[in-house]
């Protein structure tokens, strides 16, 4: 078995089952579009959604909306391509990753997570497997979040945050 199979296969079973417990702890599923991204200044890829929130240096501009501009640095930092994250990515084929997202799922609608099972339905139905890829990535990464407040706990070593960095090279970018 594969690194990015047997990571996948952890993943998938710990899946908890949705019941009310959960789901008062859970919070609401956002949506990609609901996310203010932004693209690393390296490769052209989109950072991940980890990244709206970055902010490390007292050298910051301000938007209209009253938030941080983060330095180009701090966004190139953020990057699972080339950042220091991509330490931690499992490698996946393309094709591993999308069936692997396809099993998880599966596994979140048979356990009744059915807000999420329409956020990873909304990223599979995306037209080129670049987007998919790119959507399923940062769809596992706000799984990853919304796992951490079920669990009470967040370990950013887990494989779910892994494959979502190995998800990363097969993102769109500029060339």
């Amino acid at each position: 078995m594969s690194a990015s199979a047997e990571a996948f296969a952890t993943v998938v079973a710990s899946i908890p089952h949705h019941d009310l417990h959960r789901a008062m702890w859970s919070g609401r599923v956002t949506q990609l579009s609901e996310h203010h991204l932004r693209d690393c200044h390296r490769c052209g890829r989109q950072l991940p959604v980890t990244a709206e929130a970055v902010t490390t240096s007292a050298e910051h501009e301000f938007e209209p909306s009253g938030q941080f501009v983060p330095t180009d640095d701090e966004l190139n930092l953020q990057c699972f391509v080339c950042g220091p994250e991509r330490e931690r990515a499992v490698a996946v084929s393309l094709d591993e990753f999308l069936a692997g997202v396809h099993a998880l799922r599966d596994r979140l609608d048979e356990e009744k997570w059915h807000a999420w099972v329409e956020l990873f339905d909304d990223a599979l139905a995306r037209d080129t497997d670049s987007e998919r890829a790119l959507a399923t990535g940062q769809s596992l990464l706000l799984l990853h979040d919304g796992i951490a407040q079920i669990k009470g706990h967040e370990e950013r070593d887990e494989p779910l945050f892994a494959l979502a960095i190995g998800s990363a090279v097969h993102w769109p970018h500029q060339a």
